[in-house]
């Protein structure tokens, strides 16, 4: 358990470091994926306990799996607002050129507000219900300290609302029309990490029947 403590820890801090130097949008969102890495160890050192890491009816294998949910249809959907912007200004995404997007594509915006906040494991996401999960599989293993907060996705936020945008001309030929399948698999991304705040117990539920198929 010390040695899946201290890689959960160095993974969670080196991620977040490289993270947080980052302007390139993606790069950021592909460096934090390191951190959350790191993060779902903490599980893990619940795990190694007798008991698997049980708190309140919720053990440790459950806790990872439903993050997972959570953590996947958010990530999924932050790269496909990423990918919209980057074909609408033919060019890679950065802070700076996000600048005032969540006043001029509203829905993307929104979305990629939203997750953000879970990301940084904020209420009223699925984000904030998966972090108390594993971080209290982690606590209830006597191992508090690897509770690190993860805060440069407000960063992003930031430039989406409290930013103007640079003045630039229009490419040649007007911006390439909006994508209604994205802009859908978007909406859909977002829809999950916001239900999976209200609907744990279904999740919970699906968590357990998967983890009783598991090995360990």
């Amino acid at each position: 358990r010390p040695v899946i403590a201290a890689v959960a820890a160095i993974t969670m801090l080196a991620g977040a470091v490289l993270a947080v130097i980052q302007t390139d949008v993606k790069r950021m969102l592909a460096y934090s994926s390191i951190a959350h890495a790191g993060f779902l160890l903490t599980a893990f050192v619940g795990l190694a306990q007798a008991g698997n890491g049980v708190l309140n009816g919720i053990t440790s294998t459950q806790a990872v799996l439903f993050y997972l949910v959570t953590y996947g249809f958010m990530t999924l959907g932050a790269f496909g607002v990423v990918a919209a912007r980057e074909r609408e200004l033919g060019e890679r995404v950065t802070l700076d050129n996000v600048a005032g997007m969540g006043w001029e594509r509203p829905l993307l915006g929104v979305a990629m507000w939203i997750f953000m906040l879970a990301f940084a494991g904020l209420p009223l996401t699925g984000g904030f219900v998966g972090k108390f999960y594993v971080f209290a599989a982690a606590y209830d293993a006597g191992w508090a300290w690897l509770m690190i907060g993860l805060y440069y996705y407000l960063a992003v936020v930031r430039a989406l609302y409290m930013r103007m945008p640079d003045i630039q001309l229009a490419p040649a030929g007007g911006s390439p029309p909006r994508e209604a399948v994205l802009q859908t698999a978007v909406f859909a991304c977002m829809a999950v990490t916001v239900g999976s705040f209200f609907a744990v117990q279904p999740l919970i539920d699906l968590a357990e029947k998967a983890a009783a198929q598991l090995p360990f």
